[in-house]
């Protein structure tokens, strides 16, 4: 008690209870500090996020806008995407379990609605639909955070409470050094200088206990920082750096080999056929694949071919995931060429070993585009998009190859985004057009039907061929459209030479693999042919096989629909795809027409000439009609003949034709038609 009397004790009285009263607003203005420093970094998080979101959708095409909303929304990166287009239309994903939908509000700071989510806008430049990008990030985990921070705050200010009445009495030496030891540490972490531990050395156990509840706040504090410094600049499925990451490290290793007047290399990889991977296996086995292929990029480069631009990178950083199946590898310090065709050719190999997946070896390739500083760009954002288009270059060689970037490539992709615009405008304004190929019996010579083939009419290049913008119109989704109205003209054409008074004819037109497997495709054409009022048997569809056995059980369903509605079914370019006996004998379909790669070697290539002659064998044996297209010579027509082919098509009888000559054609010709004729 003495002690207590004297001014020693009396002065830690007077710290104990002057702390006492202290430490709360002390507890509490940290924790205001942690609470605002964690919206902080979630709201730059999102808005980076966003950045970055709105940056990969600009990359990709109109068509491919909605499956990219849909991966972020099924990945949970956002709990709300909406793209918002000038024109109007929007298209809008929400995965956000609440009382009520959500509305979309923009945010300017967290928390700000009360909805648990915060939205931002980031601004869509795409060629073709500019708008706003709108996503919803949750705000429920980092509110989890703030209510953990305050129950430990309130457990802290308790417990230092109980020390402070337990220090009243304890007095002494030892009480006042752990006073002042705890007193440092606390203002440390007001202050942010967490790098340092905070515990303290003390035989007191209330105040040890204190001091290790702010080290663990400390160190929870870091390591969040470090998950949201992940979360920010590494993808979370494979580990890589995501697309901000490499574009920062890009600009700096162009700033290193620009000042040691060194070249470096961007390679752009993109799976080839990913989809079908998705689509056949689920997407749980496509991402298992993407981590697959992140781990053998990484392990098949040489420690010489990595980024060592600055210390803190890592060496598997010199390879990043873009998003979806796009990866991007740099390649600093390159001496040739041909260091960085050796290590294409590496990628290229290591991938085309099979990857484990679900149980399944999987088997996958990579189209590769290499642009090269300085020689292909000087900044970024030239290098890649020039890596990009000698990628897209290298699939339409035939994929599973890398392609150097060119200045042609560049004005290929021009031209090609050029026709691509066009094309758009052409459906609009009615450019396109049908042309009509006879097809005739080889036996009576008599006409029985006709191919319709549609041709582009454009106002300055003139009357464009189909195999220039079909590719064009598939990879853009305008397929979809095109064929309908393709279906729709060729009905109305029946109809027109029904009542002309021509003779019934069967008019088939071509059906791509999009159109066929599209949702409602039946009921549209159920719905043209009321319209038009085709009589059954009239229309025909021309189908590839791979278009059918991409999903053979729904095509079946597909066809035998098709049939009851009294459409012909033909099997286009039969000899190059499947041409199995398992599915022929399954399908509904009534004609196969031979392939003209196949009519064009007959009748010298021996080879050609057996797969022909198998293929009309096989079509006797399972009483299926069979049609030649692309006949131009009469040697061609005489082994076809003889070999007992009932039906063909080709220029030695006509080349396509509009629809007045067509009906010329047919009127000029109602007896029979000679071979040779060769209409003009």
């Amino acid at each position: 008690m003495n002690f207590y009397r004297s001014f020693t004790g009396r002065m830690i009285i007077a710290a104990v209870l002057m702390h006492a009263l202290l430490v709360p607003f002390l507890v509490f203005g940290i924790q205001r500090i942690l609470v605002n420093d964690l919206k902080d970094e979630f709201v730059d998080h999102a808005r980076a996020q966003a950045q970055q979101f709105a940056v990969l959708a600009n990359d990709k095409s109109a068509a491919a806008i909605p499956p990219l909303l849909e991966d972020w929304l099924v990945s949970g990166q956002v709990v709300f995407a909406e793209a918002v287009f000038e024109d109007g239309t929007a298209i809008r994903l929400e995965g956000f379990q609440g009382p009520k939908p959500l509305t979309f509000v923009e945010d300017f700071q967290f928390g700000e609605h009360g909805d648990e989510v915060y939205f931002i806008t980031a601004p869509l430049k795409h060629q073709s639909l500019r708008g706003q990008l709108r996503l919803g990030f949750d705000e429920h985990p980092v509110n989890e955070r703030i209510e953990m921070l305050y129950r430990r705050g309130l457990l802290l200010v308790g417990g230092y409470l109980a020390v402070a009445v337990l220090l009243a009495w304890g007095g002494g030496t030892l009480l006042g050094r752990s006073i002042r030891q705890l007193r440092d540490a606390t203002r440390r972490f007001a202050s942010g200088q967490i790098q340092r531990s905070l515990s303290i050395k003390t035989e007191i156990t209330e105040i040890s206990s204190l001091s290790n509840d702010l080290e663990t706040m400390r160190r929870e504090l870091l390591q969040r920082g470090e998950e949201l410094r992940s979360l920010a600049y590494y993808d979370s499925l494979t580990g890589l750096p995501n697309r901000w990451l490499f574009n920062q490290r890009l600009t700096e290793a162009l700033a290193e080999a620009q000042r040691r007047q060194r070249k470096l290399a961007v390679l752009y990889l993109d799976l080839d056929r990913f989809k079908r991977v998705n689509d056949t296996l689920g997407h749980s086995a496509g991402d298992e694949l993407l981590r697959g292929v992140a781990e053998r990029l990484q392990h098949c480069l040489r420690g010489s071919d990595l980024v060592t631009i600055a210390n803190s990178m890592l060496p598997g950083d010199s390879v990043a995931r873009l998003g979806g199946d796009e990866f991007t590898l740099l390649l600093s310090n390159i001496q040739h060429e041909d260091d960085v065709a050796r290590v294409a050719r590496r990628i290229l190999e290591v991938l085309n070993e099979p990857l484990p997946v679900g149980g399944h070896g999987v088997y996958v390739t990579t189209s590769i585009g290499i642009a090269l500083y300085p020689d292909d760009g000087v900044d970024p954002i030239e290098l890649m998009k020039n890596a990009d288009m000698a990628m897209y270059f290298a699939k339409e060689q035939g994929k599973n190859c890398f392609r150097y970037y060119t200045p042609s490539i560049n004005q290929a992709a021009e031209e090609r985004l050029d026709l691509e615009n066009a094309l758009h405008r052409a459906i609009a304004e009615d450019q396109l057009l049908l042309h009509y190929q006879p097809q005739i019996d080889m036996r009576s010579k008599k006409m029985i039907g006709a191919e319709a083939l549609i041709r582009w009419q454009h106002p300055e290049r003139g009357l464009i061929a189909p195999n220039i913008f079909i590719q064009i119109a598939e990879e853009s989704g305008l397929i979809i459209p095109i064929g309908d109205w393709v279906i729709r003209t060729a009905c109305a054409q029946l109809q027109r030479w029904r009542a002309q008074g021509l003779p019934p004819l069967c008019l088939s037109v071509n059906v791509s693999a999009k159109q066929f497997q599209h949702v409602g495709f039946v009921q549209n054409v159920k719905r043209m042919l009321e319209e038009f009022e085709v009589e059954p048997g009239t229309l025909g569809l021309e189908i590839t096989e791979t278009a059918l056995m991409a999903n053979e059980e729904d095509a079946i369903e597909r066809l035998r629909a098709l049939r009851a509605l009294g459409v012909e079914l033909y099997i286009d370019d039969f000899g190059t795809g499947y041409s199995s006996l398992s599915y022929l004998k399954r399908f509904p379909v009534q004609t196969l027409k031979i392939d003209q790669s196949f009519i064009h070697a007959v009748p010298d290539h021996a080879h050609s000439s057996a797969i022909i002659q198998a293929i009309l064998a096989l079509a006797r044996s399972m009483n299926l009609n069979v049609i030649a297209e692309g006949i131009e010579t009469q040697q061609q027509w005489e082994f076809l003949f003889e070999q007992g082919c009932q039906e063909m098509q080709g220029f030695l009888i006509s080349k396509p034709l509009p629809a007045d000559a067509f009906t010329q054609f047919v009127a000029d010709h109602a007896s029979d038609i000679e071979p040779g004729l060769r209409q003009a």
